[in-house]
């Protein structure tokens, strides 16, 4: 068992995130009308290392961020094959709505594992910036 953290404090006036990630998986970030994952710092898992030192850092947002647990990207189907990364990544690329993704995102993973029980956490959060 391990625990990974994102942390991250959002001025809405400057549209400045920053933000500091301890092994958490990668957001995605959506630029030019596009999703990307974003390409930082991963960090390390918490209470590995006594003296880590994370790093902040500060991005601009200008559309959307998505922040998700692992317990989305490894869902299993009856085959042992994991959603994965580049069907999230393919699902919000491929999503062409106004509405907000999280119900239809659920939706795909349930469709994706049938029946197999989920043995992780799913959390999300889903900032689209106005």
């Amino acid at each position: 068992m391990f625990v990974s953290l994102w942390l991250g404090i959002y001025n809405k006036n400057t549209k400045k995130l920053i933000f500091s990630n301890a092994g958490h998986t990668l957001p995605l970030i959506k630029e030019n009308n596009k999703f990307k994952y974003l390409d930082i710092y991963p960090g390390i898992i918490i209470a590995i290392l006594e003296d880590f030192e994370y790093k902040n850092e500060e991005i601009t947002l200008s559309d959307e961020l998505i922040l998700y647990t692992d317990g989305i990207t490894d869902a299993t189907d009856g085959n042992d094959e994991c959603y994965g990364e580049d069907r999230l990544l393919d699902f919000f690329n491929n999503f062409k709505s106004n509405d907000e993704p999280i119900i239809p995102l659920l939706n795909d993973i349930n469709n994706f594992i049938g029946k197999q029980e989920q043995f992780d956490d799913m959390t999300l959060i889903y900032l689209k910036i106005k």
